[in-house]
């Protein structure tokens, strides 16, 4: 049976390795984890990587053994003392039902090991009521369970739960470490410079992109930002808006168009940073000629007004279900940044 998940993304994390190293070897395993960091850094596959060493047969103070029963369960996903719970794709929220249903699993025994093992994925996304009931969970745990929880954004859950949990910060990785990942899995050398910038230390962001017209929809972009209808005209905000429609048509729309929404972010982000003559690194330094010249359109101050609107847009996608309404604002609040009709 292939593996549901591999462990490039531990690349980078010696260090949280060795803390749960001690935790593991002193006997001192805490009720509950908060795994916080970038998206795509590595936090749910150590999540799962760290209740396989808990729950392996066979683990040393250097990690799991991964090759008992055990580890190939975990490994497999299908160990019955894990569970895993995430927002539902059609939802926003992680609403009560969920929580109570991950109340109901960690209130049975172990089956195999010794913890029952939860691990929470965007937790920063329950609700009013699902967090407040979740809370209540932590504040009595049970016996054997194990919360493992993950978020980018610490800053955006509850304090009373921050509280209750030990945190494992995960930081982006190296440049270093994103480029030997690519080396290994990819062949277009040519490309892959922009690839492993913008990646933001992310491994998860590297195969997205690859993967999905990345590269030739930030070409389009830059074309766009060319083009004498940039700055002079409302053409530019009608292509850009042409362009994020048209996901409309496909199921993954919201996750495409907050990708392109962060590509536009990086792009003006970098003709900020050239208008105003920085030395700063670049997200796109292999296309470092065309961001010269598009960056004498504006000045600094403009550049960082878009940037800062596409980075609102995105915000907002992330919180309302009205795709259409969130993208008529975007283009009422652009044109009303350049004066257009």
């Amino acid at each position: 049976m292939e593996a549901v998940f591999s462990y490039d993304c531990l690349l980078g994390h010696e260090y949280v390795e060795r803390f749960f190293a001690r935790v593991i070897e002193g006997g001192k395993v805490g009720h509950a984890y908060l795994f916080f960091g970038p998206r795509g850094v590595g936090k749910k596959t150590f999540a799962f990587y760290l209740a396989q060493w808990l729950l392996c047969r066979d683990s040393s103070r250097e990690g799991p053994c991964l090759e008992c029963v055990s580890c190939q369960k975990v490994q497999h996903n299908n160990h019955p003392d894990i569970s895993f719970f995430s927002p539902a794709e059609d939802r926003l929220w992680i609403p009560l039902e969920a929580v109570m249903q991950i109340q109901r699993e960690v209130s049975y025994a172990p089956l195999e090991g010794g913890y029952r093992i939860a691990i929470v994925d965007e937790v920063e996304r329950m609700n009013e009521e699902a967090a407040n009931a979740f809370l209540k969970t932590l504040e009595e745990p049970q016996g054997n369970a194990i919360f493992i929880l993950l978020a980018e954004n610490i800053y955006s859950l509850k304090d009373t739960i921050v509280s209750r949990v030990q945190k494992v910060r995960f930081a982006p990785l190296s440049l270093e470490r994103v480029w030997g990942y690519c080396r290994r899995e990819f062949s277009e050398e040519g490309v892959l410079d922009g690839v492993v910038y913008s990646s933001m230390g992310s491994l998860e962001r590297v195969r997205q992109f690859m993967d999905s017209g990345w590269l030739e929809r930030r070409d389009w972009l830059l074309g766009m930002l060319e083009g004498e209808e940039f700055r002079f005209s409302s053409g530019f905000v009608e292509g850009i808006l042409g362009q994020l429609e048209s996901f409309s048509k496909r199921q993954a729309r919201r996750k495409e168009l907050v990708e392109t929404l962060e590509l536009l972010e990086t792009l003006f982000r970098d003709l900020g940073v050239l208008s105003s003559c920085s030395r700063g690194i670049l997200f796109h330094p292999d296309r470092r000629d065309r961001l010269e010249e598009i960056s004498r359109k504006c000045s600094f101050v403009e550049w960082f007004h878009l940037f800062h609107l596409c980075w609102q847009t995105r915000q907002k996608l992330a919180y309302n279900l009205h795709l259409e309404l969130t993208l008529e604002n975007f283009a009422i609040e652009f044109q009303q940044e350049w004066g257009l009709s």
